[in-house]
């Protein structure tokens, strides 16, 4: 799979990544992302937590690996393995 491909499988379920992968210990809601706009390897826009409206901005490195950043919260790193296991679950769904 390519690059591309695997970034764009990624952002079309960003709120399923970032909810399914238990790096992510924000809060017990889930995150929900209310607008967000992409540029390349890059998301930027805002997510819900709880009741408030969060920016956050997510971004691609030469590696694959996926760093989301959200202000009061921090930086949070996905390496290239969790991105892989998530999108393998995706397929196989997709088989299902």
């Amino acid at each position: 799979m390519s690059e591309k491909e695997i970034i764009d499988k990624i952002f079309a379920r960003f709120e399923e990544f970032i909810n399914s992968n238990d790096l992510m210990l924000v809060n017990i809601e889930e995150l929900k992302v209310v607008w967000a706009v992409r540029d390349g390897k890059t998301l930027k826009g805002f997510l819900r937590i709880g009741k408030k409206h969060i920016p956050f901005y997510a971004s691609f490195n030469e590696k694959t690996e996926l760093t989301l950043w959200i202000p009061s919260i921090g930086h949070i790193f996905y390496p290239e393995k969790a991105i892989e296991n998530f999108i393998e679950e995706v397929e196989s769904e997709k088989n299902e």
